[in-house]
């Protein structure tokens, strides 16, 4: 049985960075799940795009790059930190290690007895700042993204929901 490792974002939208991260983390494990975090939310600022649209972003992404050995799961918040780490186990099952940039989810996931690490974000790009890029047609918003993404961004109104989310 191999290493399973967790890698959980919000993916608001998912860009090169978290890309290349899934990338790195699959030469350190074996077999990796996606845990799309803030799942039921939608039409806010922080998470404009709905979860089944940045289900779809992704797995499109990484079968174009050839990238296998993953599982997508929704992650809803749940507003408690004990019972937030619990369910998120109930949800994924074992793992061996999990990876975040974000502090919260380290300090919850080491103080739960778990593995955590950083993963190594070599593109410079952050989903509030992708964002901000696309609400101001900023001409280099699109080269933080897979071209797959930015085509189901255009087809399914993401770019849209994202600049109408600006406030």
């Amino acid at each position: 049985m191999g290493t399973k490792a967790l890698f959980i974002g919000r993916f608001q939208p998912f860009h090169l960075g978290h890309l290349n991260a899934i990338k790195q983390i699959l030469k350190e494990c074996d077999e990796i799940i996606i845990g799309i975090g803030s799942a039921q939310y939608s039409n806010t600022k922080e998470n404009p795009l709905p979860y089944n649209l940045r289900q779809m972003i992704i797995e499109e992404a990484l079968q174009k790059e050839k990238v296998h050995h993953f599982t997508i799961m929704k992650i809803n918040d749940l507003n408690n930190d004990a019972k937030w780490v619990r369910r998120v186990l109930s949800i994924v099952g074992p793992i061996d290690v999990v990876y975040s940039g974000n502090s919260w989810v380290k300090k919850l996931f080491t103080t739960a007895g778990i593995t955590v690490k950083n993963p190594r974000f070599i593109i410079p790009i952050t989903g509030t700042i992708e964002r901000q890029m696309i609400i101001e047609d900023h001409k280099r918003w699109r080269g933080y993204l897979h071209p797959t993404t930015v085509k189901i961004l255009q087809e399914h109104k993401g770019l849209e929901a994202i600049k109408q989310r600006r406030k």
